[in-house]
């Protein structure tokens, strides 16, 4: 009886981390396009219904896509020093002990929301994208955003949607920000910029006009873009 109990405090502990308290279906799936590359990689952002639309900001490791808030994340920015400090008490995006990896995992928002074949990219697919294609700058629609090209000759269009922090969203139409499913471990943090006495952050990718793509770090309460590749 006690183990019983015991498991179902874990798994609440985990679904907390996470955001999410019950499945959902899988819906409005996207087509999974061959760049070339080592997986498939998802015609349009989550959240999004074709590829002009930027789809939702997510922090990483929320699969509800609603958490925003702040609370019981204190942060200090130490602009001229290059760092920031940060308080975690969170049990939000991850948590205080956060996974490694959450690539297809319960915390996967790709996964919860597209169905087991899709999930977030990992840090090393995610540098393949953006050093093996090329990336142009191009508008769809009223979207502004980068025509990404593989060896394959196809394309897949990532929308700059910015980043989101608390309830306010920056960037929009001007900077693209995309989680990889890769945690920054603690021993990391500091030459990252980041002093947390628990990893507070996680691999991403920046995209700013008139500049390659470069392999970047985010806070994990930061609400930024996901695309998803298919296993």
């Amino acid at each position: 009886m006690m183990k019983h109990i015991i498991c179902a405090a874990v798994l609440m502990i985990v679904m907390a981390a996470c955001g999410s308290d019950e499945p959902k279906p899988n819906v409005g799936t996207p087509e999974a396009v061959d760049l070339g590359l080592s997986v498939k990689w998802a015609s349009y952002n989550v959240g999004a219904m074709d590829a002009s639309n930027y789809g939702g900001l997510y922090c990483w490791a929320d699969t509800t896509g609603s958490h925003h808030s702040l609370d019981g994340i204190d942060l200090e920015f130490h602009d001229l020093e290059g760092y920031v400090k940060c308080t975690w008490k969170s049990i939000h995006y991850g948590g205080l002990s956060p996974m490694i990896d959450i690539s297809g995992k319960a915390c996967d928002i790709a996964t919860y929301k597209w169905g087991s074949e899709w999930r977030i990219p990992t840090q090393a697919e995610m540098q393949e994208l953006i050093t093996a294609c090329k990336w142009t700058e191009e508008t769809v629609g009223t979207t502004r955003g980068w025509r990404v090209t593989g060896p394959s000759g196809k394309s897949i269009f990532m929308p700059a949607a910015g980043m989101r922090v608390g309830d306010n969203t920056d960037y929009r139409g001007s900077v693209a920000y995309y989680w990889t499913s890769t945690l920054l471990p603690a021993s990391q943090q500091l030459a990252q910029g980041y002093d947390c006495a628990v990893p507070c952050a996680a691999r991403a990718i920046t995209v700013m006009p008139g500049k390659a793509p470069v392999a970047d770090t985010q806070l994990r309460c930061y609400g930024l873009s996901v695309r998803a590749v298919h296993k």
